[in-house]
């Protein structure tokens, strides 16, 4: 008798499923780097895509956990690297000794902590999963949907018509700086240049991209940033790589691709004020990029473990920055970021945390451009290498912006999830085996034989997978969730308290309850001060040292109340003198104070 494994009845229709897995994928890219909301929050761009970034990537990952399970065992390095990623960093928050609010919520105007960069390799994940020829048509028309409406807003706020009245100094979009609307734009042409070279397509949707990248450039042009020419330059590069590797069958692909990377090193170290270029392309703004990683790599080097802290740079650029950095613009002048997001995992996580995102981007970069070059029917295939390209140049140049590399990581994992498909066609299909050897003819009942052929590797995964991991995947799950919901009403709250005639109300509870970051407490500070009740402000800034010895804000704010003693004066003036040692004013401070 032959006993065939009859597959059990889905609980849900799979395609309800899909759809809904497909909708948690636009509104964790989309909706995430549209999301806004100056009505109700003290911080109107940041916390809300945080927020909405991990409500829609949780559920998004734990939907697609149990999907495809050949794609998780044929794409191990990039699980492996995501795993390590994820318990990096946790793993700071314990020993990095760093304020634990502030590397779980993020810093003031970023909010790129530890529920931002976990749901983030969750999507990478999720993408992993759900990788197929229509989920990435998907995705894409998504990401050009996108951008029609954020180019339409930046007109908008160019011509001073936005409704909102928040942009009257610059357009900046739903992203909130200018330097993240110039690179999501760069992003998008990289795109629309690949789909102009690389598709067959008629006169009417060729003049519309070209239309759109000579908008968008122009845009790009206006906001006076680089970092979106920069992203363009290399986008466009690899797909003019991709289309000849296509066309030519001799070495001009190499040649013209080895060409432009030489051509775009003359070019960044001219911007630096060296080489033959230097005198016409020389940017102050590099040089000082220069400073900021050259502190963090320091950084690194002090504690190449644990790292800083996840979100933590701020805290440290001023007692790791060089004299020449503090000189060069002033004391005063600080960063909260290195302007390098390997720089920042590799500074806040360690040396585990930096190498495994190295590597992940760098697989992913390879991978994309292997697909883009492999023959194939799917033109779409193409259009990655260009995405994947200048997501790269942002995380070398910028700031790890939520609602830019949303893109990035979400196109990272369309990247490996295609990878078997179109590069390994030869992979063996493991979905035949799923726990247990297929069995043979037998007059024993199938349920019996399935026993008798289970090996013990199986029954210990199993056990493991449905008592540890699945458990623990779910419990993390309702933790980030939960976190996110308490950051976004805690936010809400606090500017509620901030239009009222006085914060003292809720200064108590921004300083007990989970939710509220150090930024909310520093403002309480600052309008406690504002308001005249300088006790207050100093009780309070005592209190946030306490749980913070390296907020700099608050140690500056005892040094400077009238209601400081002498003493908690020369201890704040030391205090602030180690955290910034090469800033000469305040050594003034402090000898004045040593000397009294």
């Amino acid at each position: 008798m032959n006993y065939t494994r009859e597959k059990p009845e889905a609980r849900v229709n799979p395609a309800l499923r899909h759809n809904l897995l497909l909708f948690f994928l636009s509104a964790s890219t989309s909706g995430v780097t549209l999301m806004i909301n100056p009505w109700t929050n003290f911080d109107p761009i940041n916390i809300p895509k945080m927020f909405l970034l991990v409500v829609t990537a949780v559920p998004l990952f734990v939907f697609s956990f149990h999907q495809n399970k050949p794609k998780w065992r044929g794409n191990l390095f990039p699980l492996i690297c995501a795993l390590i990623l994820c318990a990096g960093f946790i793993l700071p928050i314990t020993f990095s000794g760093t304020s634990i609010q502030q590397q779980m919520f993020g810093i003031w105007g970023r909010s790129t902590g530890v529920l931002s960069l976990v749901s983030l390799v969750m999507l990478t994940v999720s993408c992993i999963a759900l990788a197929s020829d229509s989920s990435l048509k998907f995705l894409l028309l998504v990401f050009s949907r996108t951008s029609y409406l954020v180019t339409a807003y930046v007109i908008l706020q160019h011509m001073q018509l936005d409704p909102i009245k928040w942009s009257q100094q610059s357009p900046i979009g739903t992203l909130g700086n200018i330097n993240f609307v110039s690179s999501f734009l760069g992003m998008v042409n990289a795109y629309f240049i690949s789909r102009v070279l690389q598709e067959k397509l008629s006169f009417a949707p060729k003049l519309h991209y070209i239309f759109f990248i000579c908008l968008n450039s122009y845009l790009i042009w206006i906001s006076g940033s680089i970092q979106g020419l920069a992203m363009l330059a290399g986008g466009a590069v690899v797909a003019l790589y991709i289309k000849f590797k296509s066309t030519y069958s001799s070495r001009v692909p190499e040649f013209f691709l080895g060409m432009s990377l030489l051509s775009g090193f003359v070019i960044f170290v001219g911007s630096m004020g060296v080489g033959p270029l230097g005198s016409y392309l020389y940017q102050d703004t590099v040089t000082y990029r220069t400073d900021y990683w050259r502190a963090g790599f320091a950084m690194f080097l002090s504690k190449p473990v644990t790292g800083v802290g996840i979100d933590s740079y701020g805290d440290f650029y001023r007692e790791f920055r060089d004299r020449v950095a503090a000189i060069r613009t002033g004391p005063q002048r600080v960063t909260d970021t290195a302007h390098n997001v390997f720089l920042d995992y590799l500074s806040g996580g360690g040396a585990v945390v930096g190498c495994a995102f190295l590597m992940l981007v760098i697989g992913t970069w390879i991978i994309s451009v292997r697909l883009g070059t492999a023959k194939s029917h799917m033109v779409t295939l193409k259009h990655l290498g260009p995405i994947v390209t200048s997501w790269i140049i942002f995380l070398a140049i910028s700031i790890n912006q939520i609602g830019v590399t949303v893109w990035g990581f979400a196109v990272s994992g369309m990247v490996w999830g295609l990878k078997n498909k179109y590069l390994e066609p030869s992979f063996p299909n493991l979905e035949k085996r799923n726990g247990f050897l297929p069995p043979r003819q037998s007059e024993d009942s199938s349920e019996l034989l399935k026993f008798k052929r289970a090996t013990r590797l199986d029954i210990v995964s199993m056990i493991c997978k449905k008592f540890i991991l699945y458990p623990l995947v779910a419990l993390t799950s309702l933790v980030m969730v939960c976190m996110a919901t308490l950051a976004m009403r805690a936010d809400i709250k606090f500017l509620h308290a901030a239009r009222s005639t006085s914060i003292s109300p809720i200064a108590a509870t921004a300083f007990a309850e989970v939710g509220y970051a150090d930024f909310h407490r520093e403002k309480v500070i600052e309008l406690l001060r504002r308001e005249g009740k300088d006790t207050s402000a100093l009780f309070w800034a005592k209190e946030l040292v306490k749980v913070d010895n390296r907020n700099f804000y608050a140690w500056a704010a005892i040094l400077e109340s009238e209601e400081s003693s002498e003493s908690d004066k020369a201890s704040a003036a030391k205090q602030l003198f180690s955290l910034d040692p090469n800033n000469s004013f305040l050594l003034d401070q402090f000898r004045d104070l040593i000397n009294r």
